[in-house]
């Protein structure tokens, strides 16, 4: 650069106007948070909190700004809780909206909102601050899964829902209520042994599968609102308890799951099937024998193939259900008729991490409850091969022993076929199983090594 040069006005203009444009912004930020601290302030006792709370929101939506300190010196929260306490619906419905934009920028409210429970479940019942009011509690419980036991145990929060739902509220208001409920459900730590030991019992449960049953019988696809949470709380139900299937899942409930997994988009984040997809997963665990006397398994098999071949399905949810269903001799035998495994492999290279562990699990409940059939196959070695190989990669037990018991029973049957294998990666494999934290697959591990040494005068 010569050093006759000299930079064009406009360099210093910009420069400038950056700096001055720094400094404007430091000091907007510093006004709107004193700004803050003093609306917080004077909400108690104000004689028009409705306005204070406007005036808040707009410099949460607007700025940047420290919530968590502005929260913590101005009590900005307790101020807002105790505008719950109003006689005016707009002023509680104004705090409970600017309670809910400041948890979604600021994790501060969440512990402050745990003591406070109560307060938000005493006006649950206003049909205008009911969808707050469940979006708030929600939000505490994914954040704090200790309030989940807190609304069950000291809000009573089962009864006071399913009294709501009596009232046959709207399909929205419905939708808030039983999405609040499947929440508190996953997150409340033995909720279900609360549930049976206490007040709520075999009559609480009756009340629920009826009102869950009609909410999937009667709603369509566009109901998404109401379906969603009401798969999510009936996939838990069924998981939980133990009742007879013609109890908890009816023959036209089961047809109306078929229907609904036929109809459904499989892709999108609107999407119903993963949340179907789980509830079958929990049927055909639970009740397999019955779906086999209502010759449904092979009708659920083909609508969810054909999802497979849309693009963006949720793959690994699917073979999960197919894993599931091959865990009997029969259930196998059905996966193989559809020759499933051979057309997912061809597809093996590209899948995801969780795709391939639920298809390598699903070869190996073949390999265990059809030994003869899978073994047979020219491409087996290199199957069990990759079945080896991803022992390492997998962080799930149940597939460590899985892989344990197959390892078991091609000693046992044909140890030959380990023989012809590199035992070098065998053996790798076990001793990786043998570190594992989880005492069953450790153990397991040791005495299935010992037994192939034996077995295979490998020493």
């Amino acid at each position: 650069m010569s050093l006759d040069y000299k930079p064009d006005s406009s360099f210093f203009s910009k420069g400038i106007s950056h700096v001055v444009n720094e400094a404007n912004d430091s000091i907007d930020l510093y006004e709107n948070q004193e700004r803050l601290s003093y609306l917080f302030n004077s909400l108690p006792g104000s004689e028009n909190p409705g306005i204070v709370i406007s005036q808040i929101e707009k410099i949460v939506n607007r700025k940047e700004i420290p919530l968590d300190v502005v929260l913590f010196e101005s009590k900005g929260i307790e101020n807002l809780i105790e505008c719950l306490k109003s006689s005016s619906t707009v002023v509680c419905r104004a705090s409970l909206h600017c309670i809910y934009i400041i948890m979604l920028k600021s994790t501060f409210p969440h512990k402050v909102l745990l003591s406070n429970l109560h307060s938000f479940v005493r006006i649950m019942r206003g049909p205008s601050l009911m969808p707050f009011v469940c979006m708030i509690l929600i939000e505490v419980v994914e954040h704090l899964p200790q309030a989940s036991n807190t609304l069950l145990k000291n809000e009573h929060i089962i009864a006071l829902v399913l009294s709501l739902l009596d009232h046959q509220v709207s399909k929205t208001m419905t939708g808030f209520l039983l999405l609040l409920l499947s929440r508190v459900w996953k997150k409340a730590k033995k909720s279900m042994v609360y549930i049976r030991e206490t007040q709520y019992g075999v009559t609480f449960e009756r009340r629920l599968i009826s009102f869950l049953h009609n909410y999937v019988l009667y709603c369509s696809l566009d109901d998404i609102w109401v379906l969603y949470p009401s798969l999510c709380l009936f996939e838990s139900c069924i998981k939980h308890w133990n009742d007879d299937c013609s109890i908890i899942i009816p023959n036209s409930v089961i047809y109306k799951l078929i229907e609904l997994t036929d109809k459904t988009s499989s892709a999108g984040s609107n999407s119903l099937l993963p949340v179907i997809i789980e509830v079958w997963n929990i049927i055909v665990i639970k009740y397999f024998n019955e779906l086999v006397l209502l010759d449904v398994i092979d009708v659920i098999i083909q609508i969810l193939l054909r999802h497979c071949e849309i693009d963006k399905a949720p793959i690994s949810r699917i073979l999960f259900f197919f894993c599931n269903v091959s865990a009997t001799n029969e259930g196998s035998r059905i996966i193989i008729s559809h020759d499933i495994f051979g057309s997912a492999y061809e597809m093996y290279s590209s899948f995801s991490m969780s795709s391939k562990e639920n298809l390598l699990f699903l070869f190996m409940n073949l390999l265990l409850n059809c030994f003869e059939t899978m073994t047979n196959s020219t491409s087996f070695s290199s199957i069990f091969a990759d079945c080896i190989d991803f022992v390492t990669c997998s962080i799930s037990p149940d597939y460590s022993l899985v892989f344990l018991k197959s390892i078991e029973m091609i000693n046992q049957q044909n140890s030959k076929i380990l023989t012809d294998m590199d035992y070098y990666c065998i053996e790798n494999a076990l001793n990786d199983l043998i570190g594992s934290s989880e005492t069953r697959v450790s153990s397991k591990a040791i005495i299935i090594k010992k037994l192939i040494e034996e077995t295979n005068n490998v020493y």
